[in-house]
């Protein structure tokens, strides 16, 4: 990851106009828009795998796992590059992402595998970027919140409510730690 401590549309050295203009209709909530946008990212661009990693999110908002699917790989495949503009919060939803989209095609207990080391790595992650643990506790969350739904789908009842309560704790923490008014700025 290159400049884990920016925002992806932070480097005004490159040309992220179909990334920018993806962002700008993702928090829209115009879905469609978003994907096709993040569908032309550049593979050479720094912000490819922020792009494909959001387009796989979108395609989920849209419940077009297949599709969902490839763009999370690429995304993946992109970050393993060591290349890219990406916030290490963002990593941590991404392999969620991916790991949501086994759960969806049935395979529970590759998500599960999948979500322990994401889990894991969101602890580490924490402590190299402290500035970001917000943000990436937050992802670390919802993480959890899928691996408890994985625990369901293998009927691991115990498991699923133990991680969903971990999950809870962890929303009601950041709640509380918010500033009057709203919660923090995540980015």
């Amino acid at each position: 990851m290159a400049s884990p401590n920016e925002s992806p549309n932070e480097d005004p050295s490159s040309d992220a106009s179909n990334y920018q203009a993806g962002l700008d209709a993702m928090h829209k909530q115009q879905w469609s828009t978003a994907a096709d946008l993040f569908a032309f990212e550049p593979v050479e661009s720094p912000h490819y795998a922020s792009a494909m990693g959001n387009l796989a999110q979108m395609r989920i908002a849209l419940d077009l796992y297949g599709n969902a699917a490839e763009a999370s790989k690429k995304a993946l495949a992109a970050v393993s590059r060591g290349d890219q503009i990406l916030n290490p919060a963002s990593l941590v939803q991404f392999k969620r992402n991916w790991a949501e989209i086994l759960l969806e095609i049935g395979e529970a207990a590759a998500a599960l595998e999948e979500l322990d080391q994401t889990c894991d790595e969101a602890d580490g992650l924490t402590k190299e970027y402290p500035a970001l643990a917000d943000s990436i506790r937050l992802q670390q969350a919802h993480a959890m919140a899928v691996r408890a739904q994985a625990h369901v789908h293998l009927g691991n009842m115990e498991q699923a409510v133990a991680l969903f309560r971990v999950a809870r704790d962890k929303y009601e923490r950041r709640l509380k730690s918010a500033a009057p008014g709203g919660l923090p700025v995540v980015g």
